[in-house]
C-alpha cells in the first residue's frame, strides 16, 4: 500500500480510503 499525499496520488482510493479509516476511526460514512 503505497499512499503518497504529499504528491496527492494514492495507489488506490479504495485503499487509501481503508487506511484514513483505520487510522482515524470515527467517521465511518460507509
Amino acid at each position: 500500500m503505497t499512499v503518497s499525499t504529499d504528491d496527492g496520488s494514492f495507489e488506490t482510493v479504495e485503499e487509501y480510503v481503508v487506511t484514513i479509516d483505520e487510522n482515524f476511526v470515527g467517521d465511518d460514512d460507509e
